[in-house]
């Protein structure tokens, strides 16, 4: 495989950057938390510049960053670990937690206690091949805009409120499988449901050493939930999950464009945002999302929304379709044809005429 150069790099690593792409949005205010020195800082992260002090952190470095992007966002940077500021008292001054990259016993908690404080709640993660974003809004309102043919056939943007129920984290990790349809679900919601047990019971990330007892986890919940094992549990992409916990850019850019853009909708309450997991994998090149745990629908990049659009649309306004094609074939007939034929039959009988006075 062909090695990314550094500018490369850097174009990928300006998609992953969530916080570069919310900031620019114009939101009202930003806290960075991540307390990991400059000088140990992720290859390509284009947010931190190259003479940053070495024992200041990512966060403040990002923080003046994005300040300097974006003078009319308040930036702030909190202290210690991740776990340190996941309190009441920080929780409740704003509107929406993002944690990226934390195993899922630290989501878990965060999600517990963004659901007491009512504060919106993102969670991410990339891992070798694959990347997943989960969201738990609670009980989440928004305005959606849908397109509706007119009887002109002209189209128009309708808006309707919206109203959703999320489901908390450990709810989406523990539902019952029995009784679902798997056909278009996302593999890697097993392997991700797999290690977010180890994870909890654990207290850390899973690591390649895991491997034999996640693919024991698994198997025991396909027994408990009378399920296929062999088509529902993909060992390579367990595998690759477990063992490559380095992150891809190109996985990077896809999860982190679909979260940053998420994100966005729950702020403004302006479109519908996902419901409750984006998982997207390499191993079949084709991204998931879920309307409630574990019923997903798959999104496949090949056609763009609007063709997507039309195509739904040519069979549902099928009747309606075929009526307008008739009513433009009848008057052509009418206003084309008719006028035409009958302009003909008269020239013809005016020459017969003429013909029959000359005659006699």
């Amino acid at each position: 495989m062909q090695e990314l150069t550094e500018q490369e790099a850097a174009i990928y690593d300006r998609q992953l950057r969530v916080a570069k792409n919310i900031v620019l949005a114009g939101v009202g205010s930003v806290t960075l938390v991540d307390d990991t020195p400059c000088e140990r800082r992720a290859p390509g992260n284009f947010l931190i510049p190259a003479d940053a002090q070495p024992d200041q952190t990512v966060a403040e470095a990002c923080a003046a960053t994005l300040r300097e992007m974006n003078p009319f966002v308040q930036l702030a940077a909190l202290g210690g670990p991740i776990a340190a500021a996941l309190t009441q008292h920080q929780l409740k001054q704003h509107d929406l937690v993002l944690l990226c990259g934390q195993p899922a016993y630290l989501v878990s908690r965060a999600d517990r206690l963004c659901t007491e404080a009512g504060v919106a709640f993102y969670a991410a993660t990339c891992r070798g091949i694959s990347g997943w974003a989960f969201a738990n809004l609670h009980d989440y309102e928004c305005i959606v805009e849908t397109s509706k043919e007119q009887p002109d056939g002209t189209t128009a943007k309708v808006s309707k409120q919206h109203r959703a129920k999320f489901a908390a984290w450990d709810e989406a990790m523990s539902c019952s499988l029995q009784g679902r349809s798997f056909r278009r679900s996302n593999k890697l919601y097993f392997v991700l449901r797999a290690c977010a047990e180890l994870e909890s019971e654990h207290g850390r990330a899973v690591a390649a050493a895991d491997l034999p007892q996640l693919g024991d986890l698994l198997q025991r919940l396909c027994q408990s939930q009378k399920l296929d094992y062999a088509k529902l549990v993909d060992e390579q992409l367990l595998e690759a999950f477990t063992t490559c916990p380095d992150e891809m850019p190109a996985i990077n850019a896809i999860v982190g464009g679909i979260l940053a853009n998420d994100v966005l909708k729950a702020v403004s309450k302006k479109g519908e945002p996902i419901r409750n997991l984006f998982m997207y994998s390499l191993a079949d090149g084709v991204a998931a999302m879920g309307k409630a745990p574990i019923r997903l629908r798959e999104v496949i990049y090949t056609l763009s929304p609007f063709q997507q659009s039309v195509m739904s649309g040519l069979w549902k306004d099928l009747p309606h379709k075929a009526s307008h094609y008739a009513d433009v074939v009848r008057d052509a007939v009418i206003f084309g044809f008719l006028p035409l034929y009958a302009v003909g039959k008269y020239c013809e009988n005016y020459k017969e005429k003429e013909k029959q006075h000359h005659r006699y």
